[in-house]
């Protein structure tokens, strides 16, 4: 247990394990007081620089494109003005909640809509802002968001307002006019009934859209000859193949985590990356409340190779490479035969050697089979089929079936089970000269495709190449004709659940830049003139699945996002254990990897995901849940296989495999990794997506094969030295503005991406320069600890002692006060409206996957600020989640996250030291800052304790001429946008509560607890964050204050927070040791 001594905030309780938030710190304290220096350094400069050109010209000397800090968020261009951007689209749209027949300038709607994230739809609320979409919210009438959204649906909006996005086509790289290309394409589409389409093809995403259905089999039969081909980088191909071996049909597994007592994952990130994951972690959260300490709580057992959002959560976590997964799996299956009587048929009579501590087999299978019917076992995405029909066999002998587990039938039956495996045909036809024309509809194909297919080379085979993309990535470069593609926020379309559940995608705005849709270029093949709004209805009007009439269906599916249609039924079949068994005994499992020979495994990036949101800075800027990287990806290693391979966080090493190209990616020593195998996450290392994501990052992709597409054995390294560093620099953003570069020569120089001692490359942490001084506040406790002492986070009385340990401690210390306490009780003369505003954190739900984060960011209109601000400490998030390692084993710690944001301290240091004034208490207990009375002296900044106060130090929101107008648009007309010289922190969204009241008094009622939401607990999707008034005794912000688990941070040092925490628990199988 983690926990503090009374007023003690330098150490933990005697006995109790240590925490640490990086190696360094663990292994030399005094590393801590280095990060204050890095935010003065002298060979950084602050100087204002020049706008340069969207993109870098080598022979020009004036041109800064390759420039870091202030020049990095001061990028003008080209872009659209605001009255041509800010067009609803022409149809009807219906917001969310009713609303009068014409918009009133200053009140902002919802809308509801949808986005697709691998196979799984996520119901979305847009707000809109005279016709702006300026922020995203969750569905709490969809299934799939339950009201909660994730990092990358906060994200859309700015990747709405890209200034980098296409914005015309292209015919042989040169830009053409949108009737010049409809013209050529009319023509194009007029010419292929003369061969049936025997020569075209079509590659596209999968897709959960009736609609790209109904028009794929419409385009299929006009051109009898036509053949689509379906890829994806991040795919589920393993999860539709092992239900198929399963089951002899493809369908989505739908877990019911809300009600399993037991959990266990195989290299599965269920709350961050994989399917579903937003419903996962809110279904998963409901039973780790533990209001009290006879509430029941759930069990994880986690088995990965690399630490994740899911391992992260653990009570028991076991760190084993992904090719040693199907082992332990069959062992396991293997147990729950034998010593448990579960009926696995032949299944159960499978063996395989893996190494493992034998409790990880006997005491899981054990608690598995005490829980039937109330246990679940998740396989991750990149594992075999053969691994997800094993899994699917066990949930159905351990009763699971109907209860945790439920399999629905699949959006697309005809799309093709093994992508990998299309993408490889297409490449065989493309090179036997079988293909003329080929349509890529989104991805970028060119460099995500496994690199032994060599599809590149194979695509300047065909005559005419379409791809319709986003941006001008590599796909766009090696086509013919490129067409912008519309984002989900400014087309329409529909998708399905993996439940069956339809929801309708509507637009918020009109596309900004005309881009096209996947089913708007469809229809035209088909030869239909409709445009996406008709397209949609008439799919609808066909499938007849809807209940009423057709009007009343589609009104109400605009108005709540979700279509009420027919249930769709939970298939029901046995496993063909047989089949599985045969599959697993021909497979070749590789050996256990070693120094000699690495495993690498690929991921999907939780922010950038398959390079999606490249050059979105919000997500570029945003750290790593886990390691805390900011603006990079790296190489993860453990500290065991970073001494067995000789590196130090920051080296480079080329990473080789047959059949492969080699990648060079530099290493970062993260605690929790596996032994003997390397993380590598996907979407970086982008040469020109964007003036933004440009150069950060490693490519890793190359590394991938057919063959070994989510992980790789047999994986050599090489440390890079010098020279090969210096050939290599130039793929990489320089963090400081270019010595050659710009009028201001004289006065600064080049801050490369590698060190110039070490030849290290330099990375950056955001979030871990505000430790607060090294103390360890974040307090967790085993389930048995808490039940003996269901007090634990709080501080102990010293002057009595309750024998039956009824009040054992106070979450409050006393300390004396540095003036009067102010009465915020409700009837207090000194606070009129009788509100007082307060926050819980419940640490037990927490993830870590950053939801809030970026929602803070989205609402507040908070800027990034570039790799270098970053490096000096200067990132400019209001809200940060603390991340600590617990325990003395830095391979194989337990983590516990914290947010921390502004606490609204009511005896708050900040406010005794401002000099003008700018910083003050509201009558209802709110720090308050006066923007325009603030001096940026930073005393405040400085006598924080909490360090959550940001300085402006450069005008990383622009002022006029400097930001693209298009990318304005985003910015939230109810938020002060922040000045040069200004302080600013967290104001619990008070914009929100005023809206809140200023909307109760306008319809005559009181304000009700839920009535005001701030944006960091609105985006929750495990309901971590809980705010409200504290002086309604009933509201659920007041009672998890009164929690025997709540603490409040430093309330030693007497600040009284209003923001309150609740301490972790991990609920621990003895039996595990």
């Amino acid at each position: 247990m983690s926990r503090r001594k009374p007023y003690e905030i330098t150490s933990a309780s005697e006995g109790a394990p240590i925490a640490w938030r990086t190696l360094g710190e663990k292994n030399d304290p005094s590393s801590v007081q280095d990060r204050a220096v890095r935010e003065f350094e002298e060979s950084l400069s602050d100087v204002d620089v020049v706008t340069p050109p969207k993109k870098a010209n080598a022979n020009d000397p004036n041109d800064v494109t390759r420039v870091g800090r202030r020049d990095f968020f001061l990028f003008a261009g080209a872009s659209a003005t605001l009255a041509a951007c800010a067009r609803r689209p022409v149809e009807k749209i219906l917001p969310y909640t009713k609303a009068p027949e014409y918009a009133l300038p200053g009140l902002s709607y919802h809308f509801a809509t949808v986005r697709e994230l691998r196979g799984e739809a996520l119901g979305l609320l847009v707000e809109a802002h005279e016709g702006r979409p300026t922020k995203v919210e969750g569905n709490p009438d969809h299934p799939t968001s339950l009201g909660a959204t994730d990092a990358m649906a906060q994200a859309l909006v700015w990747n709405l307002y890209d200034p980098d996005r296409s914005t015309t086509p292209t015919a042989a790289g040169k830009e053409i006019t949108w009737e010049a290309f409809e013209k050529e394409f009319k023509a194009f589409v007029a010419s292929l009934p003369a061969s049936n389409g025997a020569k075209l093809r079509i590659l596209a995403a999968p897709s959960i859209s009736p609609t790209f259905v109904r028009l794929r089999d419409a385009v299929k039969a006009r051109l009898s000859g036509v053949q689509f081909h379906t890829f994806a980088s991040v795919n589920e191909s393993n999860v539709r193949q092992g239900t198929k071996l399963a089951f002899g049909e493809a369908a989505n597994p739908v877990y019911a985590y809300d009600q399993a007592a037991v959990v266990l994952t195989l290299d599965a990130d269920v709350f961050d990356t994989e399917a579903g994951a937003v419903r996962a972690a809110k279904q998963f959260a409901k039973r780790r409340r533990c209001e009290s300490p006879n509430d029941p709580m759930n069990r994880l057992y986690v088995v990965e190779p690399s630490l994740t959002v899911t391992g992260s959560t653990a009570d028991h976590r076991l760190r084993l490479p992904s090719s040693q997964v199907e082992a332990y799996a069959i062992a396991l299956a293997k147990e729950l035969a034998s010593k448990h009587a579960i009926d696995l048929g032949p299944l159960g009579s499978l063996d395989a050697k893996v190494d493992v501590p034998a409790t990880w087999i006997a005491a899981v299978a054990k608690e598995l089979a005490a829980n039937k019917g109330k246990s679940v076992v998740v396989a991750g995405a990149r594992q075999p089929a053969r691994v997800h029909a094993l899994v699917h066999a066990i949930n159905k002998a351990l009763l699971n079936d109907g209860s945790t587990v439920s399999y629905y039938p699949v959006a697309d039956k005809d799309q093709a089970d093994d992508q990998v495996a299309d993408l490889k045909a297409l490449t065989k036809d493309l090179e036997a000269g079988k293909v003329e024309q080929i349509m890529i509809l989104g991805g970028d194909p060119v460099r995500q495709a496994p690199s032994d297919l060599k599809f590149a080379e194979a695509l300047k085979k065909a005559k005419t190449v379409i791809a319709v993309t986003t941006h001008q990535n590599e796909t766009a470069k090696a086509s013919t004709w490129h067409v912008p593609l519309a984002l989900e926020l400014e087309t329409w379309g529909d998708l399905r659940s993996q439940t069956g559940v339809l929801a309708i995608q509507q637009p918020l705005i009109a596309p900004l830049h005309g881009a096209k849709s996947e089913i708007e270029i469809l229809a035209a093949l088909a030869n239909e003139t409709a445009k996406g709004y008709d397209l949609v209805r008439a799919t609808l009007v066909k499938s007849g699945g809807f209940l009423g009439t057709l009007d009343k269906a589609w009104a109400e599916a605009l108005k709540k996002g979700v279509l009420s249609t027919v249930v769709t039924k939970a298939l029901a079949a046995a496993p063909k254990s047989a089949e599985i068994a045969a599959e697993l005994q021909k497979a070749k499992r590789a050996d256990a990897p070693s120094a000699q020979s690495l495993e690498e495994t690929f991921a999907p990036d939780s922010r950038l995901f398959d390079g999606r949101n490249a050059n979105n800075p919000w997500m570029l800027e945003l750290p790593c849940p886990v390691s805390k990287i900011s603006w990079d990806n790296a190489a993860f290693v453990s500290p065991t296989t970073a001494k067995a391979i000789g590196v130090e966080s920051g080296d480079v090493l080329r990473f080789t495999k047959d059949g492969a190209q080699p990648i060079d990616v530099a290493v970062w020593i993260l605690p929790g990794q596996g032994d003997n195998t390397i993380a590598l996450t996907l979407g970086w290392g982008y040469q020109e997506i964007g003036r933004y994501g440009d150069r950060h990052g490693f490519l890793v992709e190359p590394l991938r094969t057919s063959d070994a597409f989510g992980f790789a054995t047999g994986v050599k390294v090489q440390k890079l030295g010098p020279g090969e560093i210096a050939g290599i620099a130039n793929r990489f953003a320089d963090l400081g503005k270019a010595s050659e570069a710009g009028p201001l020569v004289g006065r600064t120089g080049p801050v490369g991406p590698f060190d110039v001692d070490t030849k290290r490359y330099r990375f950056v942490q955001t979030q871990e320069h505000a430790s607060m001084e090294g103390r360890a506040i974040a307090i967790d406790a085993t389930l048995a600890e808490y039940k003996a002492n269901p007090k634990f986070p709080q501080f102990p009385y010293e002057d009595k002692k309750d024998e039956k340990h009824s009040r054992p401690g106070t979450p409050d210390p006393k300390v004396l006060p540095l003036w009067k306490p102010v009465d915020y009780s409700k009837g207090s003369p000194t606070n009129p409206s009788g509100f007082k505003w307060g926050m819980a954190i419940d640490m037990n739900a927490c993830t870590g996957c950053n939801a809030c984060v970026v929602a803070c960011q989205a609402e507040n209109n908070i800027p990034a600020v570039g790799k270098e601000q970053v490096m000096r400490g200067r990132e400019m998030a209001w809200l940060r989640i603390d991340r600590y390692f617990i325990g003395i084993d830095e391979n194989d710690p337990k983590l516990v996250f914290q947010p921390v944001a502004c606490v609204q301290c009511e005896e708050a240091p900040c406010e005794n030291v401002c000099p003008v004034n700018a910083t003050e208490h509201s009558p209802e207990g709110l720090n308050d800052i006066a923007y325009n009375r603030c001096i940026g002296t930073r005393y405040c900044a400085n006598n924080c304790p909490y360090k959550v106060r940001r300085f402006n130090y450069l005008n990383y929101n622009g002022v006029d001429g400097e930001i693209p107008e298009v990318e304005r648009m985003q910015k939230n007309p109810n938020v002060t946008v922040r000045m040069r010289g200004v302080i600013e922190k967290c104001s619990y969204c008070v914009q929100r509560i005023q809206e809140g009241k200023i909307s109760a008094k306008r319809e005559g009622r009181t304000l009700k607890d839920g009535d005001i939401k701030s944006a960091c607990m609105q985006a929750c999707p495990t309901e971590a964050i809980a705010f409200g008034d504290l002086n309604d005794p009933t509201s659920r912000v007041a009672r998890l204050r009164g929690n025997d688990r709540a603490y409040r941070l430093l309330a030693e040092i007497g600040t009284h927070p209003r923001t309150s925490h609740l301490g972790k628990i991990r609920n621990l199988n003895p039996e595990m040791g």
